[in-house]
């Protein structure tokens, strides 16, 4: 998600990604306002990219060159204004890999925040820094997925699980994940006697 405009598609995902860009990251909008952002949406991580807008002045310009360039496709043009255009068609690529460039660096100097916390992560690439910041919410969303020591990988190995000759499968066999177990077993058992009451 991009500023406070809704994504496209469909997302159905538990935690979001929001990048501030600097129109949004005004001066009154302080690191005490992203901090209480993201305590109030305690599954969303913010990236407030700094207030330089160098690489969004690139975009809105390349922007307008391929604007430009569609509305005067027509091959009645004068050889003047045709050369003009090719130029710019090569000021068009520059501008997007420059873009690019300056985003990247954006991106890695950009400040995170989530559950009411300014994030410490110290790498500047861009999607290590995104890895590091899911992976942190995940840590704490998901507290007991460390207990689980012997992953299912593929859908085929759990159809051959399930598709075995024996009569009955348990889950106790394993003894890898009993932690794991155990912890969905009392999560059942809560659920249980809260219904029976």
């Amino acid at each position: 998600m991009i500023d406070d405009k809704p994504p496209r598609g469909v997302q159905d995902g538990e935690i979001t990604l929001q990048i501030v860009t600097p129109p949004i990251s005004s001066a009154d909008r302080d690191s005490q306002h992203y901090r209480t952002w993201s305590s109030l949406n305690d599954k969303h991580i913010y990236f407030v990219l700094p207030q330089n807008r160098e690489f969004l002045d690139e975009i809105e310009a390349a922007l307008k060159i391929e604007t430009y360039r569609r509305r005067s496709s027509s091959t009645r043009l004068a050889q003047s204004v045709l050369d003009i255009i090719n130029s710019k068609v090569g000021e068009l690529n520059s501008r997007y890999e420059r873009s690019r460039s300056l985003l990247v660096t954006a991106m890695g100097d950009a400040e995170i925040y989530a559950r009411g916390e300014k994030l410490d992560i110290r790498t500047r690439n861009p999607k290590e820094r995104m890895e590091q910041a899911l992976k942190g919410m995940v840590d704490l969303l998901y507290k007991n997925l460390n207990y689980i020591q012997d992953f299912i990988s593929s859908v085929d190995e759990l159809r051959q699980i399930l598709s075995s000759t024996n009569k009955q499968t348990t889950l106790y066999e394993d003894m890898l994940n009993k932690q794991a177990l155990e912890a969905v077993q009392d999560f059942i058992d809560r659920r249980s006697y809260q219904t029976e009451e």
